[in-house]
């Protein structure tokens, strides 16, 4: 056999084992491929199960809600290991489901809109009076009474909208009220001191009878709340906080007295038919405050940022003296009353969360 002849031989052997070797390697990596592909259909099934789960504590337990942005929350699905991220912006959550299976990842993002049946009142002014036996009587002239949309804390509106500075149900509720701010029962004319929807003083007849605010109350009573049945004197720590708000229902004639030094609070106060809402001192309030029985304000400071509703659906609710001898500030906030809705929302047993997308 020729030299010649010999080399090639050889060279073709050579050639031979290197596409042998190659196509082993590929065989090797294709099969590698396909494990890694089937760990990763078991991640990514077991991160949509985790989400879907974790939608689901979310519905049964609202405390899942509340979880600071980037908490996780462990979960074991079908022997992958998952972890749930929850993001929330008011009404709108987002989950991010990530799982592991066999060092192999899947990442799953759901974005859902958290729904209920809400508790809020639509809020026509500032100040509400929903009630056709009505005893108004003002005296002072240093408050202001603003329907004008405010952030809380903040005295300067933001913008002066269709909500007024008060609205009554009655034509001839409305006639006694601008009577006695415009001084025609004497006491000098405060028509500046009512504001909104660009009426002086801003006093607005509306359709909405008292029967909506009961429906309100209702909803509110079915979310935990604290019971007031005897004269009490609330301290700032049990009047809620903007992180905590508060529902806190007065009832059985007693007299819930909101007053001292610098005394917060956060929330919705219902003072039933025959109890009465004291105030004196100084008080800072964001929330809801409905009154069927007494509102008492005495000389001091209160400052409400959302609305004070009067009345409901019995006619014969009165509105008692309401003395304005103090600095007093009601002033419209819709994004107070929104928040306390989104997080009394959180609370309800009625809320669901509607899926808007998903992917991977």
């Amino acid at each position: 056999m020729g030299r010649g002849l010999m080399l090639f031989l050889v060279g073709m052997i050579i050639m031979m084992g290197m596409y042998n070797h190659a196509s082993h390697q590929r065989l090797l990596g294709s099969q590698d491929d396909m494990v890694r592909q089937v760990h990763y259909s078991i991640a990514s099934s077991s991160a949509m199960s985790g989400m879907e789960a974790a939608a689901q504590t979310i519905i049964m337990n609202s405390n899942e809600l509340f979880r600071k942005d980037g908490d996780i929350l462990p979960l074991q699905i079908e022997g992958a290991t998952v972890e749930i991220e929850l993001e929330r912006a008011g009404s709108n959550i987002t989950l991010l489901s990530r799982a592991n299976s066999e060092g192999v990842e899947a990442l799953v993002t759901g974005r859902y809109r958290l729904d209920f049946n809400s508790a809020m009142p639509d809020i026509d002014g500032a100040m509400g009076i929903y009630s056709d036996d009505l005893i108004f009587n003002m005296t002072g002239n240093a408050f202001e009474i603003n329907g004008c949309d405010h952030l809380p804390q903040n005295s300067t509106p933001l913008e002066c909208n269709e909500t007024y500075g008060i609205a009554v149900h009655d034509s001839t509720n409305q006639v006694t009220v601008i009577r006695e701010i415009t001084g025609q029962n004497g006491g000098g004319d405060r028509s500046d001191r009512v504001i909104g929807n660009n009426l002086s003083p801003s006093v607005g007849l509306v359709d909405n009878d008292g029967s909506f605010i009961d429906k309100a109350i209702n909803e509110f009573l079915k979310l935990p709340h604290t019971v007031i049945e005897r004269d009490f004197v609330a301290h700032t720590n049990f009047n809620g906080s903007r992180d905590n708000p508060k529902i806190i229902r007065v009832t059985n004639g007693a007299t819930f007295t909101a007053s001292g030094d610098n005394s917060v609070g956060s929330g919705v106060i219902i003072i039933e038919p025959g109890a009465t809402l004291h105030m004196n001192g100084s008080f800072d309030y964001e929330g809801l405050i409905i009154v069927q029985g007494k509102f008492e304000v005495a000389r001091g400071n209160l400052h409400l940022y959302g609305a004070l509703l009067f009345g409901g659906a019995n006619p014969e609710i009165e509105v008692q003296t309401i003395d304005y001898r103090g600095n007093i500030n009601i002033r419209y906030s819709s994004q107070v009353l929104d928040t306390l809705d989104e997080e009394f929302g959180g609370r309800a047993t009625n809320r669901r969360l509607v899926l808007l997308e998903q992917f991977q």
